[in-house]
């Protein structure tokens, strides 16, 4: 069976495409990421604005195209924080179905942490069973996920309404930020993170979504982005800290110009950078494993009936 699933996040919209063979094994065919930004303006206004539907429509329609070209059976695309979020959420699915043909589900906040952390351990899963705990971490754009399990099985996770693009849109007017600002984006992770759970002893945390993956590729000194390359490195919480300090201080133009930052994430990677540091303040982590896979991954593991990661 071939299928693909479709995460439409509040910043991006990532796809991957597999095929479930009969031995049980999974093969990747394809793997899509684009910067959409459905959720600007949500935070503030709880709606997904009127342009914003062609543009995702668009989105839609070309990553259907991709899916067709995989001989994929089905597509299953689900949406996040800001379609969670939004007061128009209904008319926006309806649009799409209209406009595309795919039907959009609505993950709830536990079930996005579930699925990101089925998805996380996609490919290292024998990496991170070396320790007695994982708890994965998902910063988007709208929401942060927390979720904490013993290999395969999930024990808790939590969901918070604190996100790359949901910090910088409350907190920063501009960039560099002024250190009222600054503060005050430290103080608004610090605030959430505090509604967390305390982790059990030996815990190693995994890390996914763009925050942590432009960071990771930052402290690889990638001059191009190479997921695979980049699946299971760690990333150090010293340099978490330096990043986003240099971060700080510089302009829109100047965090564009750092060649592991996409310019459609160069006005929020300080934001997200912010709330990575102070997660790793919070628990006292020396440092996290990097995972380009994620929600999307978790869910096609959901589709394809395995209860645990590969």
């Amino acid at each position: 069976m071939i299928l693909s699933t479709i995460d439409i996040g509040t910043n991006t919209i990532l796809m991957v495409t597999a095929e479930a063979r009969p031995d049980g094994t999974i093969q990747i065919l394809g793997d899509e990421h684009a910067i959409a930004r459905l959720g600007k303006g949500v935070d503030a206004s709880r709606t997904i604005v009127p342009e914003t539907f062609s543009r995702m429509a668009d989105f839609l329609l070309r990553y259907r195209q991709i899916a067709e070209s995989h001989n994929a059976e089905r597509i299953i695309a689900f949406g996040t924080s800001a379609i969670r979020d939004a007061s128009n959420q209904q008319e926006f699915i309806a649009q799409m179905t209209e406009r595309t043909g795919i039907t959009i589900e609505v993950l709830s906040g536990n079930d996005e942490a579930r699925w990101t952390y089925r998805g996380a351990l996609f490919g290292i899963a024998s990496a991170a069973s070396q320790s007695p705990a994982v708890a994965v971490l998902d910063i988007g754009g709208g929401s942060t996920e927390i979720a904490v399990g013993n290999g395969s099985q999930l024990q808790n996770s939590i969901s918070l309404d604190i996100g790359a693009v949901r910090a910088a849109e409350r907190c920063f007017s501009g960039l560099p930020p002024s250190a009222a600002e600054l503060a005050n984006a430290r103080k608004f992770a610090c605030a959430e993170l505090a509604k967390t759970f305390e982790l059990p002893p030996q815990t190693i945390a995994v890390g996914v979504a763009g925050t942590v993956t432009t960071l990771g590729a930052m402290h690889a000194g990638m001059e191009q982005f190479n997921a695979e390359a980049l699946n299971g490195r760690w990333l150090p919480a010293g340099f978490i800290h330096s990043t986003a300090e240099r971060l700080a201080g510089l302009t829109l133009a100047e965090t564009a110009a750092i060649p592991q930052i996409n310019s459609g994430r160069a006005d929020i990677i300080l934001a997200g950078a912010i709330i990575l540091d102070e997660f790793m303040r919070r628990y006292q982590l020396p440092a996290l494993m990097v995972s380009t896979r994620g929600v999307r991954y978790g869910v096609m593991l959901r589709e394809f009936g395995q209860q645990s990661p590969q």
